[in-house]
C-alpha cells in the first residue's frame, strides 16, 4: 500500500492586481492569517495603477470597511510612521554625512547651529546624558 502523502491547501484569498494569496493553510481553515477579519463577498473601493491604466484592487476588503488591509488609511499612515522612525532617520542622516567630502563633514554642525536648526541646549544636555553613561 503507498504511502498517503500530505494535501497542502493555500489560502484563494485575491491580493490586489487578483492573483491568489497563495500562504499554506493550516488545518480546517479557509484563509490565512493575514485575510482573517476580511470580507470575500465584496472587494476594495481603492484603484490602482497598473500598467498605465488605474484599475480596481482585487482584494478583499476588512469588515465593515470599504478598503483591504494594504488601502486602509489609518493601516498606511501607520505604516508610514513606521518607516520614519528614529532609527531610519538617523540612518539616513549617518548615510548622508557618510557620503559628504571631509570638509563637508566637519562643518555640517556648524551649519545647523548657524541656521539655528540645532539648540545649544539640546546638545549640552546630550553630552551631559552621555557623560552620565561613561
Amino acid at each position: 500500500m503507498a504511502a498517503r502523502l500530505p494535501v497542502y491547501r493555500t489560502c484563494k484569498a485575491p491580493r490586489v492586481f487578483g492573483s491568489p494569496c497563495g500562504h499554506l493553510l493550516e488545518g480546517t481553515a479557509q484563509t490565512c492569517e493575514a485575510h482573517q477579519g476580511t470580507d470575500p463577498s465584496r472587494q476594495c473601493v481603492a484603484e490602482v495603477p497598473r500598467q498605465g491604466v488605474r484599475v480596481r484592487c482585487h482584494a478583499w476588503p476588512v469588515r465593515d470597511l470599504p478598503h483591504c488591509r494594504d488601502h486602509d488609511p489609518v493601516t498606511v499612515a501607520v505604516r508610514r510612521e513606521e518607516q520614519q522612525s528614529a532609527r531610519a532617520r538617523i540612518a539616513k542622516v549617518r548615510q548622508a554625512v557618510a557620503a559628504a567630502s571631509p570638509l563637508v563633514r566637519a562643518r555640517v554642525l556648524d551649519l545647523l547651529v548657524v541656521e539655528r536648526r540645532v539648540d545649544l541646549g539640546a546638545v549640552e544636555a546630550a553630552v551631559r546624558r552621555y557623560q552620565m553613561l561613561g
